[in-house]
C-alpha cells in the first residue's frame, strides 16, 4: 500500500512538473533515495513506448592558475588516464571533448578563463558514483584543492536526457545556473 501511495504521489508531482503525459503510456518518476539528491528512475507504463533516459553532469573548476603553470602540472599530466578511466567504466555513455584538445580543457563558457569544463552521460547515477568516488579518479579528486579554488555556487550538476542525447556545453551551463536559482529539481540536480 505505501508503494502504491508513493507511485500516486509521484504521479501528481509529475503532472505538476510537466514530465507526465496522459495517453496510452505516461512518464513517472519513481524510486527517489533521497530528497537532496533527486535520484529519479523514469518509467513508462506501456513497454513498446517506454523512453530510456541517462545520467548528464556538468563540473567546472576554477583553476589556481593558468592550465601551463606548474601548479597544474599533476593535474593536466593526468588528464588523459582520468579521461581513459572514465571511457573505461561500466556505465559510462559519452564525454564531451573540443576538436582542439580532445578534452574540454579549451571550452570556455564562462568570462573567467580559469574555470574549466568536464562533462559526460552515464547510464544511471551509480555509474557515476563508482566512477566519482570509488576508482582512481576518487583519489585524484581528493586532490582537487591543490589545483582548484573554492567557488561561492555549485560546482557540479546532474540532469537527465534522453538516451543518445550529447548535451552541450550551454546546455550544461544552464542546468547548473538552475540548480543555482532554484536548488535540487527533476530538471537540475546534485549528489548532496
Amino acid at each position: 500500500a505505501s508503494c502504491m501511495m508513493n507511485i500516486c504521489f509521484w504521479r501528481h508531482v509529475a503532472l505538476f512538473m510537466g514530465t507526465l503525459s496522459l495517453g496510452t503510456a505516461f512518464v513517472i518518476p519513481l524510486a527517489i533515495k533521497s530528497k537532496s539528491e533527486a535520484t529519479l528512475a523514469l518509467r513508462s507504463t506501456n513497454r513498446r513506448d517506454q523512453e530510456v533516459y541517462h545520467l548528464a553532469q556538468l563540473n567546472i573548476g576554477k583553476m589556481r592558475g593558468d592550465l601551463e603553470d606548474p601548479i597544474m602540472d599533476d593535474f593536466r599530466n593526468n588528464l588523459d588516464n582520468i579521461n581513459t578511466l572514465a571511457e573505461q567504466s561500466e556505465g559510462f555513455v559519452w564525454r564531451y571533448q573540443s576538436s582542439e584538445t580532445g578534452d574540454a580543457t579549451d571550452t570556455k563558457i564562462y568570462d573567467d578563463n580559469r574555470i574549466i569544463i568536464n562533462m559526460s552521460v552515464w547510464q544511471d547515477v551509480d555509474s557515476l558514483m563508482q566512477f566519482a568516488y570509488k576508482s582512481g579518479h576518487g583519489a585524484f579528486y581528493r586532490r582537487r584543492k591543490e589545483w582548484f579554488v573554492p567557488l561561492e555556487t555549485n560546482a557540479v550538476v546532474l540532469w537527465w536526457v534522453p538516451a543518445g542525447s550529447e548535451p552541450t556545453p550551454l546546455q550544461a551551463k544552464d542546468k547548473l545556473e538552475l540548480l543555482d536559482q532554484m536548488g535540487p529539481t527533476a530538471d537540475a540536480f546534485s549528489f548532496r
